[in-house]
């Protein structure tokens, strides 16, 4: 079907466009300049104000403003130096016939840069994940640009119509091809999480198209008379609003939008220049959809997916076939029933719709992905007469049973209530509460019992058909001995006395292990001579997993900074003589509250693959040292006291909790999230080789708590990754194994000292180099965060930067040498 000139006046037909045009393409640039000026500007003139960064994204963090009051200043900033520009070129070419395509691209720039801050200021009051600001974003869309668009509607190249039927045929089968990348790669969350993604791709796909295949395209139409110009300058126009996406809430997506711009306003515009935008709105919201809907929202991409990739391939390719058959069959029109252009289109989108559908099925994960929840009971069980039993196992042995049959016991009515109702659930001891998977509905009906406490969501992770692991940072350098890391810490002059950590097993609580790297395999408890054995070793509480494996790699990473060795000079363990046991917490590096605790239900007391956790544990089998490179935060689930119980009980069996103090520094008392806020876990920064405080390393005070309680070294330190490969990263996850490999070999040395975890700290913490909050000042002044927290003197050792300063496990080692 031809383009709809004919309602179009043709000005500017013979004039020259190349000047005007250039010029519109230099202020759709400044449209995507904008805020990045806005941006680096906001953060000199916050550098006066206690804030961070966050690790992963550009976005604002500040210890001090609210987020929104920070964003909100950013987008105005943005707002007005778009204004500065557009708003005096469109009123000084508004009578100047010679600059009408000028006037109408001004024009057209000033309602985008309209547009991103009402999209802006409608995400500020609102928290991730929220259906809000879609809403209201959907709104904006319709209610502000419907009444500009609807003057230019009968001179628009393409209007909202009704479409013609092979044309909406068209856009239904290359909306279903767009999307079956994600059907693959990912599962829909909850009924009310994929609502809220297809509320979120609306907003996106009616207000983009209505600006950018609408107004711009009609304002540029009418100037020039040229449909085609109107449509490009639309795309270009696309293209400079992408950085307007990560404001206030951005991150590294943002970049990857720039692609989406040109790929998909290609197919777009093809669709909307058959007359309707209709089919391009189509197209938009599917291909924004696809993400929200399919990946989880809490999971950090630290690249563009696959599936993105492949969803934007098919968006350009099916834009130029989408051509390429439009102007064949323009050429042939006279010729070829309308008839057969809907059979062919209906063909199309059938097939289109038949191989998705097969595709999903075969290789997706059909259905939604329901959260669940946790009952929470009032009578937790009585465990005082712990403390007076002087040997580690018969306590542990003492405190599991006794919390196995409290929880037996006070659980009974609910469980046969659960019974009955047919859901699926899972019994916890170590605090004395139920999960339940799915039916989030059901949550009231158990929060009115008496002897319920509380009832609490815990939030599902979808499975992804992707395994994102570290291999993309492997490197090819071979190992060149001690790790600078592990001499940095004094863990060779430990060695030096004979002392590597044997007898002692390490617990790993992550996102699992690659038990067949050579710097790991041999030191698995679950290896003997003759062959391997996960039962106790091994347990996997997201998908039941018989060997230990790691979907990210993280939980390799850590456990080999851990004891990580393989019988060469390749030494980048700091105990390689002890032993590992391990529980997967995390799927892709996401928990709730019911994996975590499952994994520390495993450490107390293992029991073997497809055991009853109540009836089969062994507690004398429970490891001395575990290490937790994780947080679990709000959006997981988890409250500042939601695990404090188990933590406290762990604490008491005479296990020590090692813990990352999290990467949301530097900002002041950002080490809240459990377990590195507790009293009863030791939490550990980061510092680099220069012995100064990683950037990111989260600080305190937590609830009132002095955090971190120690520092080690945790960036750009080497360690090994799944397939046997190694890389080099940065956290306060790789801080922490540091001091849970520590405790390894003072716990081998001194076995009077196993279980002693008072006695433990205390050493640590007076053995460490001390380091003042003042020397942090000067690293945390270039970045515009405080060099104080929680009320810290700059001479105050410990404070809430270093703690008590940076781990030296050699002083330690030869202070128990000197005291006996």
């Amino acid at each position: 079907m031809a383009i709809h000139d004919q309602s179009i006046s043709p000005k500017n037909s013979g004039g020259r466009l190349a000047f005007p045009i250039l010029t519109g393409i230099l202020l759709a640039g400044w449209l995507a300049l904008a805020p990045v000026l806005a941006l680096t500007g906001g953060m000199l003139v916050f550098n006066y104000i206690p804030q961070s960064f966050s690790f992963f994204s550009l976005a604002p963090r500040t210890g001090s403003l609210p987020q929104p009051v920070i964003g909100l200043c950013i987008s105005l900033a943005s707002f007005l130096l778009q204004g500065l520009v557009f708003l005096p070129a469109w009123i000084v070419t508004r009578k100047d016939e010679n600059r009408e395509l000028l006037h109408a691209v001004s024009g057209g720039l000033l309602l985008t840069a309209c547009f991103l801050l009402g999209w802006a200021l409608a995400g500020l009051p609102f928290p991730e994940q929220s259906v809000f600001p879609s809403l209201i974003r959907l709104l904006l869309a319709v209610v502000v640009l419907g009444i500009v668009f609807r003057p230019l509607h009968r001179i628009a190249p393409a209007r909202l119509g009704r479409p013609a039927a092979s044309t909406l045929l068209l856009a239904c089968g290359a909306a279903v091809l767009l999307l079956l990348p994600w059907m693959i790669f990912g599962a829909l969350g909850s009924i009310g999480d994929t609502l809220a993604a297809l509320a979120e791709a609306l907003s996106y796909g009616v207000g983009e198209e209505l600006l950018l295949r609408g107004v711009v395209a009609a304002l540029v139409a009418r100037a020039t008379g040229r449909p085609r110009l109107g449509f490009l300058m639309g795309i270009l126009v696309g293209l400079g609003m992408q950085t307007g996406y990560m404001l206030p809430l951005g991150d590294w997506l943002a970049f990857f939008r720039l692609f989406n711009a040109v790929a998909v306003s290609l197919l777009a515009a093809e669709l909307a220049v058959r007359g309707s935008l209709w089919g391009a709105i189509l197209i938009h919201t599917a291909f924004e959809f696809g993400f929200p809907a399919w990946a989880d929202w809490r999971m950090e991409f630290s690249l563009p997916h696959p599936a993105a990739m492949e969803s934007l391939g098919l968006a350009l390719l099916l834009g130029l076939v989408f051509a390429a058959v439009r102007i064949a069959a323009n050429a042939f029109a006279k010729n070829q029933p309308a008839a057969l252009r809907v059979s062919v289109s209906a063909a199309f989108a059938v097939i289109a719709l038949a191989g998705s559908s097969a595709g999903y099925a075969a290789w997706g994960n059909p259905g939604f992905t329901e959260n669940g929840f946790l009952i929470v009971f009032r009578e937790q069980a009585d465990l005082r007469g712990a403390q007076s039993i002087a040997d580690r196992t018969r306590r542990i042995d003492f405190i599991y049973q006794t919390l196995t049959a409290t929880a037996t016991q006070v659980q009974a009515p609910v469980r046969a209530e659960l019974d009955r109702l047919g859901l699926e659930y899972r019994p916890h001891y170590l605090i004395n509460m139920i999960e339940v998977r799915g039916r989030t509905d059901l949550m009231s009906r158990f929060a009115g019992r008496a002897e319920v406490q509380e009832v609490a969501l815990n939030p599902n992770v979808r499975i992804v058909n992707f395994n994102e692991t570290m291999d993309l940072l492997a490197l090819p350098i071979p190992g060149q001995g001690v790790e600078w890391n592990i001499t940095a810490v004094g863990a060779p002059i430990v060695w030096e006395q004979g002392v590597d950590g044997s007898g002692i097993v390490v617990a790993g609580a992550d996102t699992g292990v690659d038990w067949t790297h050579p710097a790991l395999q041999s030191a698995y408890r679950g290896v003997s001579e003759d062959a391997a054995s996960h039962d106790y070793n091994w347990y996997d509480p997201w998908d039941d997993t018989s060997a230990p494996w790691d979907d990210v790699g993280h939980g390799t990473y850590t456990l080999g900074t851990v004891l990580g060795r393989d019988g060469t000079e390749n030494r980048i363990g700091m105990a390689p003589g002890a032993r590992w046991i391990a529980c997967r917490n995390m799927r892709y590096g996401i928990g709730n509250p019911g994996s975590y605790l499952s994994c520390l239900e495993f450490f107390l007391a293992p029991f073997p693959l497809g055991g009853d956790p109540f009836r089969d544990g062994r507690p004398e089998l429970a490891p001395h040292v575990v290490n937790n490179s994780w947080g679990c935060p709000e959006r997981e689930g988890c409250g500042a006291a939601t695990l404090a119980p188990a933590l406290r009980i762990l604490r008491t069996a005479g296990i020590m909790m090692v813990a990352a103090a999290g990467n949301e520094g530097p900002a002041c008392g950002t080490a809240v999230d459990p377990p590195a806020n507790s009293d009863d876990v030791f939490t550990v920064g980061a510092s680099n080789e220069l012995d100064e405080l990683a950037f990111f390393s989260s600080r305190g005070p937590a609830d009132g708590i002095l955090k971190p309680d120690i520092t080690a070294p945790g960036f750009l330190v080497r360690s090994s990754i799944p397939g046997g490969k190694y890389t080099i990263s940065a956290g306060t996850s790789i801080a922490a194994p540091h001091v849970a490999g520590a405790v390894a070999l003072l716990w081998s040395a001194f076995p009077e000292l196993i279980g002693d975890i008072d006695r433990t700290e205390d050493i640590l913490r007076r053995s460490a180099d001390p380091v003042t909050a003042a020397q942090a000042c000067g690293i945390l002044q270039e970045q515009g965060a405080p060099c104080l927290c929680g009320g810290d003197s700059s001479s105050a050792i410990p404070n809430n930067s270093f703690g008590a300063g940076i781990l030296r496990v050699d002083a330690a080692y030869a202070e128990l040498i000197q005291t006996g």
